[in-house]
Parts: C-alpha cells; sequence; structure tokens
C-alpha cells in the first residue's frame, strides 16, 4: 500500500515533517552504499510513469514528484518496508515533464536519490527513419534493406525545413551547403520561427548566408571545447503531436560528410524526444526567447543534467544523453557490457582506454567482438596495442575514401531475439567529448534498427583492412642449386606455430635431393600468431653441375665462372667464327639475344638482368651450334 499527499491538503504539522525528512541531508545516509538509490522508469506511458529500484535490505521509501502545468507537489510513501521499490507516478496529459525525487528512511537518517526528469509518452505516431550516407551491406538484411541516400543526404534536410509550420531549432557544428542556409530563409519568411547554434571556431561558410535568422556561436575561451551537436528540432510546439521531428546523427551540414564521409541519420517523429532536444538547445540558447541570451546561456562544462532520459517512441524504449553534463561515457560503458553474443563498433576513433579495455572484456567472455574506425592514428597507442592484442585482425581501419564519421555501437544485432542495442551520435570516444564538448547521443532497442545498422557495419568492415601487424612470411626468390648442395629455408622468428609442407613444425629446414633426385621441388610453409595466418610457398632446382674441362671436352666450349653473378665468359675453339648468342630459360623461353663481341679469344656477356636459375647458352658460330648450361646466382 502507498500512502498519496498532495501538499496543498496537508497539515501544517505534516508538511513541515515531511519537507525536513526530505529536504535535509544526512551525512550518515549518503555514505551509505548498501542502499544507494539507483531509480529508472521501466513503463513509460502517456497517463503514467511506473519507477523502480531494489536495495538490499528491507526499508521504507518514497517519492516526491511535481508535474509540468500543475500547481501542486505531491508524496507517495510505502506503508512498509520493501527490497522491491515501485512507484506509479500520473501524468495529467501525453508529453509532460515530471521531476521524480525518490528517498528512502534509514532509522532518522534520509538517502536521497538522483532527480529524475522524465516525460510521458507523446501522441505522436513514433516513426523512426534511418538513413546512411554510403553503401550499405542488404546481404545481411533480416527485415527492411537500410536505405542509402547516395549523396542526397542535403535534399532530405532541407524537405524537412520546408515543412516546417512553427519551428526550426538547429545545433549544428559545421555547415557549408548553401542550399540549406536558403530553405532557412524560406522558413523565416514563411513565419516559422528559426534559431541556430553554431560552433564559433569552425567555418560554417554557410551561417553568412542565412538572412535575419537569430544565430548564436559556442563560445571558443580556453574553459570550452567544441559545439559538436548535429540536430534539428522541428515543430515540437503545435498542436498536432505528428508534427514534432527530430533529425539527429553523425552528419554535419557540409558537402563532404553528405556525399563522401561515412554517416548515419536519425528521422523521429516523436514529440517527447524532440522537446527533450529542445530543453538541451534552449540551455545553450540562454533561454526560450527568439533572440540569444548569451548572459544566461551555458555550454560546455557549465550545463546541467536538466533533460528527460528515458522516452517510449511507438513502443521502442529510447535514451537520450547529453555531452558533458550526463555522463555520457558511462552509458557507452554500459551498451559495451551488455552485448552477449556481438558487438560491432564503427567509429571515428577511440582515445580511451577504459573503453578499449570493456571492449577486450567482451572478447575474452567470447563475444563476438569487430572495431572498425576511421584511422589508427586517431586512436591513442595504448587503445591500438589493447585492441589488436584483444581482436587481432578484427580491430580494422578503413580503406575507403573520404572518413569513416560514425559514432556507432551495434550489440546483439546477430541475436534478434535478446534485446538488440544501438548508440548513436554525435560524441566521439574521446576525453574532449566526455569532458568538454557540447555532444548528443542516443540509444535505441530495437532489433529491426540494430539490422539496420548492422547492414551498414557489414560494408563497412567489408571496406576495412586490418590494424594489427599481420604475420608476415618470405621464403624468398625460387633458387637453382646443384645437386648435392643443401638448401637452409628459414621461416623466421615470432611465430606462434610453423606447419611446412614436408611435415616439420620447426622454424628451419633443410631440403636437398635425399629422396628427391634431380628436378624441382616447391616447398610451402604455413605460420599463425595471434593477428592471423600466412602462408609461402619457394621452389628449389636441383640440376647436376658439370665442371669447366667437362663442357669443353663435351661441347668444345668453356663457359666459366658458372655459376656466375653479373658476367661470364665463353672461350670457343680457335677455328670457330662465331655470330650471336642466345640464352633460353628452364622452359624454353629465349630471354636474352645478342651478336657476339670478342675480348681477345673470348666473348663477355652480361647477364646482370637475368632472375637467378638455370640457362641454356646456345652459340651459333659459322655451320656449328655450341651449347652449355649455365647457373645464374
Amino acid at each position: 500500500m502507498l500512502y498519496h499527499f498532495s501538499l496543498k491538503t496537508l497539515s501544517v504539522k505534516i508538511f513541515i515533517f515531511l519537507f525536513f525528512q526530505i529536504f535535509s541531508i544526512a551525512v550518515f545516509a549518503q555514505q551509505d552504499s548498501i542502499n544507494f538509490i539507483h531509480a529508472v522508469p521501466v513503463d513509460i506511458q502517456s497517463n503514467s510513469i511506473i519507477v523502480e529500484w531494489q536495495t538490499p535490505e528491507e526499508v521504507l521509501s518514497g517519492v516526491y514528484y511535481t508535474m509540468e502545468g500543475k500547481n501542486s507537489s505531491n508524496f507517495m510513501v510505502a506503508s512498509a518496508p520493501v527490497r522491491n521499490h515501485t512507484y506509479h507516478i500520473p501524468a495529467s496529459y501525453p508529453s509532460q515533464l515530471i521531476y521524480v525525487l525518490p528517498f528512502q528512511f534509514i532509522g532518522s537518517d534520509t538517502l536521497w536519490g538522483d532527480t529524475l526528469v522524465l516525460m510521458s509518452r507523446s501522441a505522436s505516431s513514433g516513426k523512426i527513419r534511418v538513413y546512411f550516407t554510403r553503401p550499405v551491406d542488404p546481404n545481411v538484411a533480416t527485415g527492411p534493406q537500410a536505405i542509402y541516400l547516395p549523396g542526397t543526404a542535403a535534399d532530405t534536410v532541407i524537405k524537412l525545413i520546408h515543412q516546417a509550420k512553427k519551428s526550426i531549432d538547429l545545433a549544428i557544428y559545421n555547415m557549408n551547403i548553401d542550399g540549406i542556409a536558403y530553405a532557412l530563409n524560406q522558413a523565416k519568411e514563411r513565419g516559422v520561427r528559426v534559431r541556430v547554434i553554431y560552433d564559433g571556431s569552425t567555418t560554417n561558410s554557410s551561417i553568412y548566408v542565412l538572412q535575419g535568422v537569430p544565430m548564436l556561436a559556442s563560445p571558443t575561451s580556453s574553459s570550452y571545447g567544441i559545439m559538436h551537436n548535429k540536430f534539428m528540432v522541428i515543430d515540437c510546439d503545435t498542436d498536432n503531436p505528428n508534427d514534432a521531428i527530430l533529425f539527429t546523427g553523425s552528419m554535419n551540414f557540409t558537402s563532404t560528410q553528405v556525399t563522401k564521409d561515412a554517416n548515419n541519420i536519425l528521422i523521429i517523429q516523436d514529440k517527447s524526444l524532440a522537446l527533450a532536444y529542445r530543453i538541451e538547445f534552449e540551455e545553450m540558447w540562454g533561454g526560450s526567447g527568439s533572440q540569444p541570451n548569451s548572459s544566461a546561456s551555458r555550454f560546455g562544462p557549465y550545463k546541467k543534467n536538466n533533460t528527460p532520459h528515458y522516452f517510449n517512441v511507438g513502443g521502442i524504449p529510447i535514451e537520450s544523453w547529453f555531452s558533458p553534463s550526463d555522463g555520457v561515457n558511462s552509458k557507452i560503458l554500459a551498451a559495451i557490457n551488455s552485448s552477449n553474443t556481438s558487438l560491432f563498433i564503427p567509429t571515428n576513433l577511440i582515445t580511451r582506454d577504459d573503453l578499449a579495455n570493456a571492449i577486450a572484456k567482451r572478447r575474452q567472455n567470447e563475444v563476438l567482438c569487430r572495431v572498425v574506425v576511421d584511422n589508427d592514428a586517431s586512436c591513442s597507442d595504448q587503445v591500438v596495442a589493447i585492441l589488436t592484442e584483444a581482436l587481432g585482425t578484427n580491430f580494422r581501419e578503413t580503406t575507403e575514401s573520404g572518413i569513416l564519421h560514425h559514432k556507432v555501437l551495434i550489440a546483439d544485432a546477430l541475436q534478434t531475439d535478446s534485446n538488440p542495442v544501438v548508440l548513436t551520435g554525435s560524441h566521439n570516444w574521446s576525453n574532449n567529448a566526455e569532458t568538454r564538448n557540447d555532444e548528443n547521443t542516443l540509444i535505441l532497442y530495437d532489433a529491426d534498427i540494430a539490422n539496420l545498422y548492422y547492414q551498414e557495419f557489414s560494408q563497412r568492415f567489408k571496406q576495412s583492412r586490418a590494424i594489427a601487424p599481420n604475420p608476415v612470411l618470405d621464403l624468398g626468390p625460387d633458387i637453382s642449386v646443384c645437386a648435392g648442395q643443401k638448401v637452409l629455408l628459414d621461416a623466421g622468428t615470432g611465430f606462434s606455430s610453423y606447419s611446412w609442407s614436408n611435415g616439420s613444425t620447426a622454424s628451419q629446414i633443410i631440403v636437398d635431393t635425399s629422396g628427391i633426385g634431380l628436378g624441382n621441388i616447391t616447398v610451402s610453409c604455413t605460420v599463425n600468431n595471434v593477428y592471423g595466418t600466412q602462408t609461402d610457398q619457394i621452389t628449389i632446382t636441383f640440376f647436376a653441375c658439370t665442371g669447366i674441362e667437362d663442357n669443353y671436352t663435351k661441347n668444345h666450349l668453356l663457359i666459366y665462372p658458372n655459376p656466375c653473378r653479373e658476367f661470364f665468359r665463353i672461350q670457343l675453339p680457335p677455328d670457330a667464327k662465331p655470330q650471336f648468342i642466345e640464352i633460353y630459360n628452364i622452359q624454353g623461353q629465349m630471354v636474352m639475344q645478342q651478336t657476339t663481341r670478342l675480348v681477345g679469344n673470348f666473348l663477355e656477356i652480361n647477364v646482370s638482368e637475368l632472375n637467378p636459375g638455370i640457362y641454356i647458352v646456345r652459340v651459333l658460330a659459322g655451320n656449328k651450334v655450341y651449347v652449355v648450361r649455365l647457373l645464374k646466382q
């Protein structure tokens, strides 16, 4: 049973007692971690919100709440101590702001939870559209195919602007597409209230195309980071809840971002979520007026955690978080840790060790982990070391033109009957995004949306290369040696295993003609390390080498040095009149032909450009042909 009070009906004594209990700060209770309150909404409807939390011990609890548009405040107090604390908070209408303060009684002390800023479910359709600026992989689709906008994302933005009836609030890091600026001008001319916030340290050339549109640049002093948001709120204040649109994702309004870089876009028809983003906008704007109030505006580390975070959008649970006020890095960690079977991360960069370590731990727990970043140089050295060791060739960088600009996490997309998660927005996985920059992040719990993002990730993964140092094996070029000689083949050190074609598992082997005889033999070796596998092979040709005297006796031709490296000489019989010389490889292809040139009593031939191997030398002298075998080293 719950006791429900309204401050309008409480007697003075009861009000003073409860007020004192709720607003007194008990040091003992604040330090009691066993009874820490972590209250969250578990069900959000248009007429009520259910808030729950658990405690390891039975305690007496309650909530204090106020609703937007109401003059009274209310208490709910449990009739008995419990471990599972559940409170049904009423809502008067859809998209209503409600502030809830949970508390617990511990003896004579009171423990406080954080104030929850909640919003009841909107009456909007909740339609969510997802788009990508690079091609996707439809082969992994389990439902609708993800939509690729081939350089037309700017047209989508302009179309939304043209649809606006009453208001447009745009917070954008960079804008150089004049067509978007012209559309904003046209919206203002037809009576739409247009407000624009942009980053003060970025070029934003199209900002100067705006005519009479109120604008605010973010501060650029050393106390601030960058205004890195990418969102636009349209018509969250009309009577029709389906007019309300939130546009967000990772895309800046620049020509390169639209046509070349890899980005994702979310267009969500939901008044509650749009209103939450307007709260964030107006904190930076400095108020709700048409003109900015720079004296009241808050950016970066000066912002407050004052927006609703939990939403029911068309039946899909969505979380909304802003940086640096809301501790977004902890939400990214929680999303990583939520993965049970698969974790796919396409993100521009990672510089935080805690995120890399969390990914590595999921891999240790047998979760399939694949990460693609723009390039390894944008990540910290420590992150690269952690992820190459943990993921091997599943830690990759893009090979596509343009940059990979996503800030996305996809958990359990391959297990659609679980609870797949998508995290996206403007928040790079860096310290600045966590502590200094203005950023926006959404977390969506939906299998269909997760699959759309997985289709995009699959294509990015195909168009990437491993950052990890793949094993490099080089057994050297093919060689030819005389029969009876032994050849040492060395695969090198640093590999975890060796597998030669002759069955050996050592790093080195010796090859000779034993059991082989003359001719060619091809030997291969496969090596492994934590990053992957590589195979190389070499062909060795053994032949019967003949001495100089034997050559001369048999062929009446003296050739030396044999083997040779750059030059060899041929001595012909005294009566021979050489005309030209031909050299053939062992496949019978002529590789050299030249007119003979005597140097004293010898022919001198330059073979420095020939590859090492066995060759047949033919010399035409009158009506005679002399043939001899040559070994080029």
